[in-house]
């Protein structure tokens, strides 16, 4: 009877891969007490032939968690030149508690993605200024080509990264998601910069708040592969939503957050993208954050729910009060 030295590699590759059926340790979702986790360890352990054969399971996804000088030190030093190679997702959360830190902590972050070819996720929930020092060094290894080239999908927590230039920059992944969560407004410059270096590529864009004196690109954006879309508006910025009129989209989520006198204007805007898309729309959700209502303000809503139900178009209209006495979310329509 053969044994498990005579299964040829490809089979014990599968037989490995069978512990993590449902994906939750490559993915990074397992606990570490999980029947799984605790399986592949132990098999590390046992020889180096399953050492070499569960370390893609294990480092497939890097939580970069409760930050400090001493953990990177060791990460970089020690494992990431025998395992950075595997990591495709890389998850940053926590802080430091010093300057000093931030920037050594943020070399420390870049000498270890460099090892990192294969890198398509990038996750920051952390604070701006350690993204701030993390983006020009990561910039600059993207401009020589040695890592991050397969960067697809990128979320940030923490709008003075965003709003480094050095990330609008160059950049050479092949960007497909773009989700942005800052905890104040977007420079629509720096958005719109970022948005002309990857539209090759980019299908989904997530972004809060805009902010911005200038306006928007005339004609539209050239996104010829956008499918995605949300945006957060307010009445400075509701026009902003027609500079994504040339772009294929198909689930676009549009939330105003604007006085009762300017939900029309907003809404007018809204409506014309819609109208301009209708070819590849497939669901359209508009979000009204507004105090009180009048009758100007409800018309266009009511014109983009009308034409989208004669287009075969799933569209809902949510209203959601502020300061109003009824308190609780209405769908208007």
């Amino acid at each position: 009877m053969a044994g498990w030295n005579d299964l040829p590699t490809e089979l014990k590759e599968r037989i490995v891969d069978l512990i993590d059926d449902e994906k939750f340790v490559s993915k990074g979702t397992a606990t570490t007490d999980s029947t799984e986790q605790q399986t592949l360890v132990a098999l590390s352990g046992v020889n180096r032939e399953l050492y070499e054969l569960v370390g893609p399971i294990l480092w497939r996804t890097l939580k970069l968690k409760s930050l400090s000088l001493g953990r990177l030190q060791h990460f970089a030093s020690n494992i990431a030149p025998r395992r950075a190679g595997h990591i495709q997702q890389i998850e940053i959360e926590g802080s430091f508690n010093s300057a000093d830190d931030i920037e050594k902590g943020a070399a420390l972050c870049a000498e270890a993605f460099s090892r990192a070819p294969k890198v398509q996720h990038l996750y920051m929930r952390t604070c701006s200024a350690f993204v701030s020092k993390l983006l020009p060094l990561l910039s600059d290894s993207w401009r020589q080509g040695i890592h991050l080239s397969a960067l697809e999908y990128l979320e940030m927590f923490c709008v003075e990264g965003f709003d480094d230039p050095t990330l609008s920059g160059e950049w050479s992944g092949p960007l497909i998601d773009l989700e942005l969560e800052p905890d104040d407004p977007v420079a629509l410059p720096h958005l719109f910069t970022m948005l002309d270096r990857v539209n090759s590529t980019l299908r989904k864009l997530e972004t809060p708040l805009l902010k911005s004196s200038h306006p928007f690109p005339d004609p539209p954006l050239h996104l010829p592969h956008l499918r995605t879309l949300k945006l957060t508006l307010n009445a400075r910025t509701a026009s902003v939503v027609s500079a994504f009129s040339a772009s294929p989209l198909q689930s676009p989520t549009v939330a105003l957050v604007v006085d009762t006198k300017d939900v029309r204007i907003a809404g007018t805007k809204t409506f014309e993208v819609v109208k301009a898309c209708k070819e590849t729309l497939r669901n359209v959700l508009v979000e009204i954050k507004v105090t009180g209502l009048d009758l100007a303000g409800e018309r266009p809503m009511t014109q983009i729910y009308e034409f989208c139900e004669e287009e075969g178009i799933e569209v809902k209209i949510d209203w959601q009060g502020g300061d109003s006495e009824e308190e609780e979310e209405e769908d208007r329509f």
